[in-house]
């Protein structure tokens, strides 16, 4: 990964809206992530931070 495609995915992690994460995220950590996304995602069970990965993996395209 270059710096550029880690920049980006850092970027749309903090971009992701509520309505592209599958229901595995609750309210809690709804609010959780988007108050802090960084550290939401480090400190996430792995399910939970995967689910997150799908979307920034999807958004990214050819990027990557």
């Amino acid at each position: 990964m270059t710096f550029e495609q880690f920049h980006n995915a850092l970027r749309i992690l903090r971009s992701i809206d509520r309505h592209e994460i599958p229901l595995i995220l609750n309210e809690h950590d709804w609010q959780d992530f988007r108050n802090k996304p960084h550290e939401w995602f480090i400190q996430a069970a792995d399910n939970k931070a995967r689910a997150v990965w799908t979307v920034i993996e999807a958004r990214m395209g050819d990027t990557k």
